[in-house]
């Protein structure tokens, strides 16, 4: 569904005023007036079908996503996703919950495996078990032993050679597929073999040779949809950023006119900025932001962040942008924190109010020099001040969210966060066909059109997806 919005782009403060005070408003949305006030001899049966959805409990509200979305509070399940660094995982069993299950990673003879972190037989965590055989683990309680390659169920020790428990499958336990790739593990959380290999779920140029990589892995309170949502969202960084050690020095726009465009192979989208304001004039209140003689003026910044960002680019793959976004929870801000780094944020759902942050930043260089600097500066300087002190500003709106949120009223800027939404309706591997299959073809489209039944909601989010394929 394509929107069509009628920009405001006064060069002068005057102007901008003058336009307010005739009563013309920045932003129209015919497309949206048409839908909401056709008739009923206007209405065909689609029509009829989309009146009805439009009952459900989070149109009512206001939550503005589809179906996979709505139900993706546990993670989607169908993709690889990082757990630790490698060097991290080693004899000693190591328990994680992801995506709402609970799994244990070991390493065995030089080789990583996960499996379910449950004993059937009394519930027991089997990450207390013990290593009574080779390539097997044996729960603490009753002894009884798995598979770490399969998960089966190979004796139950105090049973005897000939328990009838052994090999059935009902007393096995889930094996999950690992791999080891970039210096860190990685673990397939859907159902059965890998759809994809683990490659495909990596930034390519995470996997080169020269990729120096340095980061910090945490749970944190908050909901991984919102994380993401939080990541992408251009418009927050120019309020709740503005007084931070980064931001204190830079002067933000006011306000900025923002679409979600797709990369050409459409793995990612990305925040493209058409327009710009510095400061805004804002009827009965004045001009915002104010102008602070410390903060570097926006022509300059402009500048050097072109120059910062043209260094970062041309270690990653042609296509990619600053703030981009991928499944199934990938955030890649680019010449973040300085120029010729590039850092990945990837939420990994824990549970439905729990995430595993996952923060890393990446130097491309051969030079033994230069990966001495990178990790010197990232030690002393980018952990702490920016994915500790930075990013916990943003996790405490994570945070905040996930304890209250019940309704939300998305406005233009809010772009960013409708377009990665109907990216994880329309993308979601393994269960887009799924929704198709009992009749829900559209639901991307409708549902984020519409950010609530009430007529009192006069602006709906500046979507422009023309850019996004269906």
């Amino acid at each position: 569904m394509t929107m069509r919005w009628r920009i405001l782009m006064s060069d002068s403060q005057e102007e901008l005023k003058r336009e307010y005070d005739e009563g013309v408003t920045p932003y129209t949305n015919n497309k949206a007036s048409e839908v909401r006030n056709q008739g009923p001899e206007q209405v065909d049966s689609r029509d009829q079908d989309v009146a009805q959805s439009d009952l459900s409990s989070k149109r009512r509200t206001g939550l503005a996503f589809g179906p996979t979305y709505e139900q993706a509070a546990l993670g989607l399940p169908n993709y690889w996703y990082p757990v630790m660094f490698s060097v991290q995982l080693g004899k000693r069993p190591k328990p994680y919950t992801l995506l709402g299950q609970n799994v244990m990673f070991v390493r065995r003879q030089g080789r990583a495996y996960a499996v379910e972190n449950r004993c059937p037989h009394r519930g027991i965590p089997l990450h207390q078990g013990k290593f009574e055989f080779e390539g097997t683990i044996s729960c603490i309680y009753h002894g009884w032993t798995f598979d770490l390659a399969t998960g089966e169920l190979l004796a139950a020790l105090p049973d005897g050679p000939d328990s009838a428990m052994a090999h059935r499958s009902v007393a096995s336990i889930k094996s999950y597929p690992v791999e080891e790739r970039a210096g860190l593990v990685w673990v397939w959380m859907g159902a059965g073999d890998p759809m994809v290999p683990v490659e495909d779920d990596i930034p390519e140029e995470m996997l080169r040779e020269d990729a120096v990589i340095m980061g910090w892995i945490h749970s944190r309170y908050g909901n991984w949809r919102y994380g993401v949502e939080n990541a992408i969202d251009e418009g927050h960084a120019r309020f709740l950023h503005k007084d931070s050690i980064q931001g204190r020095w830079r002067q933000s726009p006011a306000w900025t006119d923002v679409k979600i465009v797709e990369t050409k192979d459409k793995k990612w989208i990305f925040r493209r900025v058409d327009w710009s304001q510095t400061f805004a004039y804002f009827p009965g209140l004045g001009v915002w932001p104010r102008k602070r003689w410390w903060r570097k003026e926006r022509e300059k910044d402009m500048r050097t962040m072109v120059a910062r960002n043209k260094h970062a680019i041309g270690n990653i793959p042609e296509d990619a942008r600053p703030g981009q976004s991928r499944l199934p929870c990938i955030f890649r801000p680019i010449g973040w924190p300085y120029p010729m780094v590039v850092s990945y944020e990837f939420h990994v759902a824990i549970d439905a109010e729990h995430e595993l942050y996952h923060q890393y930043s990446v130097r491309f260089t051969k030079n033994p020099i230069n990966k001495l600097i990178f990790k010197l500066k990232y030690l002393l300087w980018h952990r702490w001040i920016g994915e500790w002190r930075f990013n916990s500003q943003d996790g405490s709106m994570v945070a905040a969210m996930t304890a209250n949120m019940k309704s939300e009223r998305l406005m233009k800027t809010d772009a960013s966060i409708t377009g990665w939404r109907k990216m994880v309706e329309r993308q979601a591997r393994g269960q887009v066909d799924e929704w198709r299959s009992i009749g829900i073809e559209h639901t991307a489209d409708l549902e984020l059109a519409f950010k609530g039944n009430s007529s009192d909601v006069s602006e709906i989010g500046a979507m422009d997806t023309s850019d996004l394929g269906s």
